[in-house]
């Protein structure tokens, strides 16, 4: 079954939605935009809050998957595989993320074991929600709250001690209004038990089916088997915050009890990589998030000129600049076709490994290599030159992104520990 077969099905119905044991709450608002410290995930809410007529048009058949924090953190490379299969085969499936999502993961850039991921999933969702596709997040409107507004407490409303779990849940009934089916991802086993309880499906969250959520299982989880899957990939291993690194190809992995429950009251099945594994594929997660990044700076500093010279559509000359000569849209740019606009306007640091070398990938050019085979040394180098970005050009997010990368080489070089 293809997904132009998937038939229509009758919306959800309407939902008896209760809060769970509460306690009142005096304050009347919450106003999220007034406590994110996060430059990005701001701009995030200031997007999801624009005219929703500006948002991609919905299907009927619009299934819409509501994801939570540790989705964000734990599964981030799932989730954007799922993403991108979803948009190459234009599947009927839309991304939501809760505000109450967007607050947490604001809250855990302070947790050093956590900054990392809460950044690169952080500008990879500004990235998508600005592109108006497949990923949205919650607008203030988009709730079954009596005030009209998720964000702000009715007058004679209770307010619920798992504040959070109960934001989150409201985005999803509100969601199920919208289309056939509102379906909740989470590894919260205690948000999901409450999901199940007001009639809202769930992503199956059982030890074993977390093992293999994948772009592939998720597809099928929404449409059930019967749907062609082909093009959705299958399970992969990917470094995260659980991820169990060891230096060797057989080594046991650290004693521990693998029912420990985590910060998000889960069980901790982290998997076990390698420290070349691991090396390799954080420099991925780097390469993907400084480009990224390094588009999001040039779009402040110079979108209208890119817009303007791209509209013109005039074949520029042999002696024009570089940048001149790239005809695709800026959001499309490489890591290597930014810099080379930056230096354009204001001279690059030098470094070796160029950065422009360091941010390709392997194989993909002179120079360009795995992750594990990068020195230590090289590694410092180019963190030391992103920062030096950073700092010419006055980009908060741009320094804190490579602090961070910063500290987390010394468990990937250093440290066999459980992240």
């Amino acid at each position: 079954m293809s997904f132009s077969d998937i038939y229509s099905t009758t919306k959800n119905p309407s939902y008896g939605f209760s809060p769970h044991a509460t306690t009142f709450y005096r304050n009347s608002s919450l106003n999220i935009d007034d406590v994110l410290k996060d430059s990005t995930l701001h701009r995030f809410n200031q997007i999801a809050n624009q005219d929703v007529e500006m948002q991609a048009p919905l299907e009927e058949r619009t299934a819409f998957l509501v994801i939570d924090t540790n989705i964000l953190l734990h599964h981030f490379d799932a989730l954007v595989q799922f993403v991108a299969d979803v948009e190459s085969s234009n599947a009927p499936v839309v991304i939501v993320v809760p505000g109450a999502v967007i607050k947490e993961l604001d809250g855990h850039k302070n947790n050093p074991e956590l900054r990392w991921f809460a950044s690169t999933s952080s500008t990879w969702l500004l990235k998508k929600v600005k592109e108006r596709n497949k990923v949205r997040g919650q607008a203030s409107a988009e709730t079954k709250r009596k005030s009209g507004n998720w964000r702000v407490k009715a007058w004679d409303e209770d307010q619920p001690e798992r504040l959070n779990d109960y934001l989150i849940l409201d985005c999803c009934v509100y969601y199920a209004t919208l289309g056939p089916r509102a379906i909740l991802w989470s590894g919260d086993y205690n948000l999901c038990i409450d999901a199940q309880a007001e009639n809202l499906e769930t992503i199956e969250n059982t030890p074993e089916a977390r093992r293999k959520w994948s772009s592939r299982y998720l597809i099928h989880s929404i449409f059930g088997p019967g749907i062609n899957a082909s093009s959705f990939q299958g399970e992969q291993v990917h470094f995260n915050r659980k991820t169990i690194i060891v230096d060797g190809v057989g080594q046991t992995a650290p004693a521990g009890d693998p029912d420990a429950m985590d910060v998000d009251n889960t069980p901790n099945h982290g998997v076990v990589m390698t420290r070349f594994d691991v090396r390799d594929d954080l420099h991925r997660q780097t390469r993907n998030h400084f480009t990224v990044l390094l588009q999001d700076l040039v779009e402040t500093v110079g979108g209208k000129e890119i817009k303007r010279h791209q509209a013109r559509g005039e074949t520029p000359s042999r002696y024009a600049p570089e940048w001149q000569k790239i005809r695709i849209p800026l959001s499309q740019w490489s890591a290597s076709e930014c810099l080379v606009y930056l230096d354009a306007r204001k001279r690059l640091p030098v470094t070796s490994p160029r950065l422009d070398t360091f941010l390709r990938a392997p194989y993909t050019g002179a120079g360009a290599r795995r992750g594990q085979d990068w020195s230590r040394a090289d590694w410092q180098v180019a963190i030391r030159g992103l920062s030096k970005i950073g700092e010419d050009w006055k980009d908060e997010v741009f320094l804190e992104s490579a602090a961070t990368l910063d500290s987390l080489l010394e468990d990937v070089y250093e440290q066999t520990i459980e992240l």
